[in-house]
């Protein structure tokens, strides 16, 4: 592609959606909390007092190397998830025995009963009502998975919403259909994923220009004023973001201090998957570097979400040889 910043295929496709529908209520909670012009909850220099909690971190070594690098996995648990359609936006429970996807612009949702199995039962997302959107995606799960954040499409529309929902139980439908409040209004959002540290939630999303537009992504983070269902000011992560390609689908390690994300910086006719690290979650990541074992040259590549300990990575690809244009893949740290 010749844009500026690159676009993602995927972003093309979910645009495509069917009849618009009426739009659910719109409530800014982002008065007053951490992320609001003055308040903010970004990155700082090294030494600096401000920025994100320190995160939880599980009790023990965990069971893989921590500093070494995520490599595909021998044992893809996604043979009877990835069709014929696109399948992107894994997120999964604290266990990993749910997977929770996009499915041609769609919520799916599948189970295993080991987390050496593969995953099966793919079925829609249960949803209480009309969530106002003629295309639902990429969604993000919260740990005790009863808030799930995903994006908002409509034909029509120049722009796109991400939006949350809530359930009581884990077994129940979602409903109670909220979006969530960028002060950016004439932006496109997409790509939410969630980080939890000490009872805090953020969201980490994409937001571009509307929706046709040439003029690429940018990463950007969302603290919550209120446990998840309300957030501050999108922050923009300029550590992150390259003046020269589209930056999106930032993922963060348990610990805060590695991010993974996709960018065309150094190929403008496809995306990778870049990785950047920092020694304290109160500062700025470190320059970028592609990481080479989970990029293909030709199909775009993404990560989705990477699990407690730390060891275990979900992504998508259009790299050949797939399901269809796009799939799921697990990758792993050696041991």
């Amino acid at each position: 592609m010749t844009a500026r910043k690159r676009r993602f295929l995927y972003f093309v496709l979910f645009t495509g959606t069917a009849a618009c529908v009426s739009s659910a209520p719109t409530f800014d909670f982002g008065d007053g909390g951490p992320g609001q012009p003055g308040n903010e909850a970004g990155p700082t220099e090294a030494g600096s007092e401000t920025g994100t909690d320190a995160p939880i971190t599980d009790a023990g070594p965990p069971p893989c190397n921590p500093k070494a690098p995520f490599q595909r996995s021998p044992n893809q648990p996604f043979q009877k998830v990835n069709t014929a359609n696109a399948q992107v936006g894994a997120s999964l429970s604290p266990d990993e025995l749910t997977v929770y996807y996009d499915d041609n612009r769609t919520l799916f949702t599948a189970t295993r009963t080991e987390i050496t199995k593969a995953f099966e039962n793919a079925h829609p997302l249960p949803i209480e009502g009309d969530a106002g959107c003629a295309a639902l995606g990429l969604p993000a799960v919260t740990r005790d998975e009863k808030r799930v954040f995903f994006q908002c499409s409509n034909d029509g529309e120049a722009t796109a919403q991400i939006r949350s929902m809530v359930r009581n139980d884990k077994g129940a439908a979602f409903g109670n259909v909220a979006e969530v409040i960028f002060h950016q209004e004439d932006k496109f959002k997409w790509f939410p994923r969630v980080y939890e540290s000490q009872g805090r939630i953020e969201l980490w999303s994409s937001i571009t220009a509307a929706m046709g537009s040439r003029d690429g992504d940018e990463i950007y983070q969302l603290v919550s004023t209120d446990g998840g269902g309300g957030f501050g000011a999108a922050i923009p992560r300029d550590d992150l973001n390259a003046p020269d390609a589209g930056d999106s689908f930032p993922v963060l390690t348990p610990d805060g201090l590695q991010v993974y994300f996709a960018s065309g910086r150094d190929h403008l006719s496809n995306a990778d998957i870049y990785v950047a690290t920092r020694q304290d979650v109160k500062v700025k990541f470190q320059t970028p570097t592609r990481v080479a074992a989970l990029s293909d040259d030709v199909g775009d590549d993404g990560p989705n979400w990477i699990s407690p300990d730390g060891c275990r990575m979900y992504y998508f690809s259009g790299r050949a040889g797939g399901a269809g244009s796009y799939d799921l893949y697990l990758a792993e740290r050696a041991k």
